[in-house]
């Protein structure tokens, strides 16, 4: 057993019971009761959590994990009213039936999705599609410039030739209200196609990344259903990007596009 963790509790009013009954799960009875001063242990290294009837583990208003709170002898504690006292410890990412609840982020997974062997990574084995979430520590204009750069390298003669093919859209509308400055670079080969999104939400600069073996068109509409399964959450991965001068930097989002256009469009209509 791990070193257990002593708790003094101070007292508070008992939550009305419409609070209640959205934090009692499958237990019944739990409360923020600290009226009492008795000291009170939890296991550090598993915790009884309170959960929903689907088993998907309650979160308070500052999205904390709601426990229930164990006596020195592993037994859940109750007050002196014969309620299971109920507190909250330091949310932790973790996978649920059917979705991963991340610090920034919630994914919901769809039919036929799993999580794959990477942090962020998820698979569809049936279909060979492949899906991950990261969290950029730069600003979103060095990102930008960066990928656009690339953008242009790839519209190179050399690589049409090959079989590559690139499309660069800006205001994409496929993530909820929250998302700002959405920029969709395609790039396909003869065999694969790369989908990747990249935008601003709650400050923090997000790339997700779809691959499939299908077409373009395909792909690039078969992206949006996991693109439209996350759920972005308020959330600080990292400090601001500050310049040389340490001022924050702020992010400059595309506004010279329309949502849909193209870049690559735009390329073609220039040789006609």
């Amino acid at each position: 057993m791990s070193k257990k963790l002593l708790i003094s509790l101070l007292a508070i009013a008992i939550l009305s019971s419409c609070v209640l009954v959205a934090c009692n799960g499958k237990e019944s009875g739990g409360v923020f009761n600290k009226e009492t001063t008795e000291k009170l242990y939890i296991e550090e290294d598993e915790y009884p959590f309170v959960t929903y009837e689907n088993g998907e583990r309650v979160l308070n208003e500052e999205g904390q994990f709601v426990v229930y709170s164990t006596n020195e002898n592993g037994v859940i504690a109750k007050d002196r009213f014969g309620d299971k006292i109920i507190i909250s410890r330091p949310f932790q990412p973790y996978e649920g039936e059917g979705f991963v609840e991340e610090y920034g982020f919630r994914f919901t997974l769809p039919e036929g999705w799993k999580t794959g062997d990477a942090n962020g990574e998820y698979i569809n084995e049936e279909t060979g599609e492949s899906f991950s979430i990261d969290v950029l520590d730069k600003s979103y204009q060095d990102y930008y410039e960066s990928n656009f750069k690339t953008y242009e390298n790839l519209l190179a003669d050399k690589y049409r030739e090959q079989g590559v093919s690139v499309t660069w859209e800006e205001n994409v509308d496929v993530f909820d209200d929250g998302c700002e400055g959405v920029v969709r670079f395609t790039l396909t080969t003869d065999s694969v196609t790369n989908v990747m999104y990249f935008f601003r939400n709650c400050g923090n600069i997000y790339k997700v990344l779809y691959s499939s073996k299908t077409e373009k068109a395909q792909a690039v509409k078969d992206s949006e259903v996991p693109c439209k399964a996350i759920l972005f959450k308020p959330y600080d991965y990292f400090e601001p990007v500050t310049d040389e001068n340490g001022r924050e930097v702020k992010d400059k989002f595309p506004t010279q596009s329309v949502t849909g256009e193209t870049k690559e469009s735009k390329e073609t209509e220039k040789t006609k």
